[in-house]
């Protein structure tokens, strides 16, 4: 089992998967490829942040603002860490410009 995990988020969704290129496509199909059409046409693509989770894929942990925040279970088992808040990376911040998960990066809140 790997001792980390990426996690994806958009406005209305988020993902978990193994590698960051898992979790871009997971994300992309979770939203569909209307969404996608309309976005990629608005804004050059989806909006979504990307951070590396230094915890398991099966661990349970609260979510705020399409982030990560606090551990519930570290392994998706034990508690020992509940409380803690979530080791993770510095946030990437994307647009997803296709349903393969390509993507360009996002600067400012555009």
């Amino acid at each position: 089992m790997s001792e980390h995990h990426y996690f994806a988020a958009s406005v209305t969704d988020w993902v978990t998967a193994p590698t960051r290129e898992e979790a871009l496509v997971k994300l992309a199909k979770a939203l569909g490829s209307g969404y996608m059409t309309r976005a990629r046409k608005q804004t050059g693509g989806i909006p979504a942040v990307i951070f590396r989770v230094e915890l398991p894929e099966c661990a349970h942990y609260l979510i705020s603002e399409y982030r990560p925040y606090m551990i519930t279970r570290e392994d998706g088992k034990d508690n020992k860490r509940a409380g803690e808040f979530v080791p993770l990376s510095e946030s990437e911040s994307v647009f997803i410009t296709n349903m393969k998960g390509a993507t360009v990066p996002r600067k400012g809140n555009r």
